[in-house]
């Protein structure tokens, strides 16, 4: 065992990672052996919580309730620690927390082998001054919160981080501790995602910023999503932790344009985006289709009156342009007029549909002014030129969201 290894801490794991052989801070994960798959985080805390010294839980025969679905929800803005009586713990504090099944507290010394057998042991050797200089989470935590207390009373400290997985803790330590060749320069996007997680909730943008270029820069050997994909949603997060204006409006262009009445549940799927985000892309969506919507109906409104538009006075012409008008929205979805959210519909798809739309020529002279019926006319008496312009008009109202509107304020005078 190592000689400045403090006699309060836990005996060393079996997988140590020491960031500063000195360091005053020894940080407590659990890393669930690929055999389970049950994400039982219920049994993590009380393994952390057993490793840090805590007093034992008095056994209960009844299940206790964990965390609900609401505890899951996307915050609205990025987490600001407040000031609780008992201490700042992260792991009651942290904005998300995946689903958590209930689990019963009535255990013996088997179920506490079985549970040990399925979590190992993680813990992270760090040094105070690196975290409080990097993060603005752990300065807060370390400073003005109960832990600081005990780090500057007994010159070390014991910090469970239930919630956190170990690879990605790795590689943020190892980028605050300066330890940059043993920073990976290629990641995946489910890795990349869950490090910007990471990266949002301690507040570390500036110093990861180097790596996340070179992350973003590696990724986009594979081209960026064009259209709406699952990898939009990760692109979105990302690129809204790190502050990229560019990527930020071409991903929510997508959105607004692509998605449907299910955006909600869909973005539950990428822990942390922000609820003013999801929020004004679904309020743009609706309103972008409720435009298009209006654009057809005062079009049919326009022909279903007493008077004659046709250029050639030609009132059966009036009753095809109807006629097709409203066949095409009924075939679109949107005749009847749908209720909001527009179930099923997307903007973009609408726009394509409308396009497509082809009017009979029914009533064009020929050279030798002659009425001739039954072809297809494209544009006929200028009503898809009519048309395009007004959708032309809508697309400056579907062209991304500006990224500056979803940031904190401290973070604005940066860009």
């Amino acid at each position: 065992m190592d000689t400045a290894w403090p006699q309060t801490w836990p005996t060393q794991a079996e997988e140590l990672h020491t960031f500063d052989p000195k360091g005053d801070i020894l940080l407590l994960l659990g890393r669930r052996l690929p055999e389970d798959i049950t994400d039982d985080m219920n049994c993590l805390l009380s393994l952390l919580s057993s490793l840090n010294g805590a007093e034992e839980i008095e056994s209960s025969s009844e299940d206790t309730e964990v965390a609900s679905a609401e505890e899951a929800a996307l915050p609205i803005e990025p987490f600001e620690p407040e000031a609780p009586e008992l201490g700042f713990r992260l792991h009651q504090t942290r904005p998300y927390s995946p689903p958590m099944p209930s689990y019963s507290s009535s255990s013996s010394a088997s179920s506490d082998k079985e549970l040990e057998s399925r979590i190992q042991q993680v813990q992270m050797r760090v040094s105070s001054k690196h975290l409080i200089l990097a993060s603005r989470t752990f300065s807060t935590m370390l400073n003005a919160f109960s832990e600081g207390r005990v780090l500057r009373t007994e010159g070390k400290l014991t910090l469970p981080l239930p919630e956190e997985e170990p690879d990605v803790m790795i590689i943020i330590l190892h980028i605050i501790h300066g330890q940059n060749r043993k920073v990976p320069r290629q990641v995946s996007l489910d890795l990349f995602s869950k490090l910007a997680a990471a990266v949002n909730y301690y507040h570390i943008q500036e110093v990861v910023e180097l790596f996340s270029d070179i992350w973003i820069e590696g990724l986009k050997k594979n081209p960026l999503p064009t259209s709406y994909t699952p990898e939009v949603l990760r692109w979105l997060f990302i690129f809204w932790v790190f502050r990229k204006e560019d990527g930020f409006r071409n991903m929510t262009r997508i959105l607004q344009r692509e998605s449907d009445e299910n955006l909600w549940d869909e973005a539950n799927a990428v822990p942390t985006i922000p609820a003013s985000i999801i929020s004004t892309l679904q309020k743009n969506r609706i309103e972008g289709i409720k435009a298009l919507i209006q654009v057809i109906y005062d079009i049919i409104n326009k022909y279903a009156a007493a008077d004659t538009l046709c250029d050639n006075d030609q009132s059966a012409c009036d009753a095809s342009v109807l006629g097709t008008i409203m066949k095409s929205s009924a075939a679109m979805g949107i005749w009847p007029q749908p209720e909001r959210p527009y179930p099923n519909l997307t903007y973009k798809a609408i726009v394509e549909r409308i396009e497509e739309i082809q009017f009979p020529e029914t009533c064009v002279l020929d050279e030798r002014r002659y009425i001739s019926y039954g072809s297809i006319h494209p544009n006929l008496h200028g009503i898809k030129e009519v048309i395009g312009t007004l959708i032309e008009s809508l697309e400056n109202n579907m062209y991304g969201l500006e990224l500056e509107s979803f940031l904190p304020t401290q973070d604005k005078e940066r860009l």
